[in-house]
């Protein structure tokens, strides 16, 4: 099982960010973020929070084994969604349908 500094790190290569842009997305310094992927501090639930808003997941998912899925999950969640809009277009009554 990988930690939650490891899955961070993880998460922050597949976006292709460096740990500068993570530290300025998370307004802490470097010498802090590199602490935090390293495991050398313990993470606070509002940081973890915020860490889920930046990679677009859901804290749940931080906790997740499947960390290789993770970075598809919103493509996955955009395609349902435009399903899901396809099928309101074709289902929805129209306005035409009111005065027939």
């Amino acid at each position: 099982m990988m930690t939650l500094p490891e899955k961070i790190k993880v998460l922050r290569k597949q976006r292709q960010w460096s740990q500068d842009t993570m530290a300025i997305k998370l307004n802490i310094s470097l010498n802090s973020y590199g602490a935090l992927e390293r495991g050398e501090i313990d993470i606070k639930f509002s940081r973890i929070v915020e860490l889920a808003r930046i990679f677009d997941l859901t804290v749940s998912d931080l906790f997740n084994d499947d960390t290789v899925n993770l970075s598809r999950r919103k493509e996955d969640k955009c395609r349902r969604f435009d399903d899901i809009s396809v099928c309101l277009l074709y289902t929805s009554p129209s306005p035409r349908d009111a005065h027939e």
